[in-house]
């Protein structure tokens, strides 16, 4: 899910969405994101898995991958803010895109 905040400093500090609520990265099978900043590029991956009991386990024993790293970042759309992604030009290299 995600929010844009408006760009105009609020006088209170207080948060106050720009746009209504909208979903981002559909699916029950993105979990725990984590994002990091490197040379001004917002980098997210997160948590996958099937999510369903009983969790289904490799013979080895792993369950659930992390999926592939994406830039995030706001982007202006009909005059107001919105949240997208794009697939790191580095994987494009390598045949993932």
């Amino acid at each position: 899910m995600a929010f844009a905040p408006s760009l105009e400093q609020e006088k209170d500090g207080e948060f106050k969405p720009e746009t209504e609520f909208r979903p981002w990265d559909c699916g029950h099978n993105f979990y725990a994101p984590q994002s990091f900043n490197t040379n001004g590029r917002h980098i997210m991956y997160g948590w996958m898995s099937p999510f369903v009991e009983p969790i289904p386990m490799q013979d080895d024993g792993w369950c659930g991958q992390l999926t592939l790293p994406r830039e995030i970042m706001l982007v202006a759309e009909s005059g107001s803010l919105t949240v997208t992604s794009l697939t790191l030009h580095h994987l494009k290299s390598i045949g993932l895109d």
